[in-house]
């Protein structure tokens, strides 16, 4: 019935939001998960938005599949099979790129139920519950979910200032890391290099201070996380502990 903390194993299903601006890198970065079959359900507008990202993979990336979805009604028809997926070990990472879009779903559709154009109150609390129940419902899959999200400014009732977030609905942007084990805000910085020539260096950041939300559960990654390339070397630690290489 009860057990000591030594009996607990890390099994890798990790729970991961990603969020940030547009060309930050999201997609590349979660659709070659260094813990493969990958399936990537995109949810980004544009007939191949995800699908054309995706082939700008190196050629020594496991393919992920990808399933394109244009209404929430799609996600929840096909949720079954994803689970199934999931719990039959031909899935074990599933990316919902991006959760910013499927809440946009969410709210047409709720909108075009009820008769309405535009969304009250109620409307966005309803649709922020749906998604928290959705992130929970995903957590608890036996494979690692990755959520990503575009970016958005709050304002920090302490302090006044802005805070960068993930892109939801009312306080969920900022109440992620309730839900995850990892919260990281990915960030594109470029330059030129001695020819002129513009480099753009791609960082993931976990340690979240007064101007935006990250927050790393799991320990075992540094603060910043640089995936240039890309590369997923910095996150291959997360599933060397499953593995017994670190434990």
């Amino acid at each position: 019935m009860f057990k000591k903390l030594s009996d607990f194993e890390v099994d890798g299903n990790w729970t991961i939001t990603v969020y940030g601006q547009s060309g930050a890198g999201k997609t590349l970065l979660a659709g070659g998960w260094p813990n493969p079959p990958v399936l990537v359900v995109a949810c980004d507008p544009g007939p191949m938005a995800g699908a054309t990202t995706l082939r700008r993979l190196p050629d020594d990336v496991p393919e992920p599949l990808v399933l394109q979805l244009r209404s929430y009604s799609e996600f929840i028809r096909v949720e079954g099979e994803i689970v199934k997926a999931v719990e039959t070990g031909d899935i074990r990472t599933v990316v919902v790129d991006s959760l910013t879009y499927l809440q946009q779903y969410m709210i047409s559709e709720l909108l075009v139920k009820v008769g309405r154009e535009a969304p009250r109150m109620d409307d966005y609390r309803l649709v922020q519950a749906r998604t928290a129940r959705l992130i929970t419902f995903f957590a608890d899959l036996p494979a690692t979910t990755i959520f990503n999200c575009l970016e958005a400014y709050e304002k920090d009732e302490m302090s006044g200032g802005l805070i960068r977030v993930p892109d939801l609905v009312g306080q969920l942007g900022r109440k992620l890391a309730q839900y995850c084990d990892i919260v990281g805000r990915a960030v594109p910085k470029s330059s030129y290099d001695q020819t002129g020539a513009r480099v753009t260096k791609y960082q993931l950041f976990l340690d979240g201070d007064e101007t935006y939300v990250a927050k790393d559960r799991t320990g075992l990654l540094p603060k910043v996380i640089d995936y240039t390339g890309p590369s997923w070397d910095g996150f291959k630690v997360l599933y060397e502990v499953r593995e017994g290489v670190n434990g």
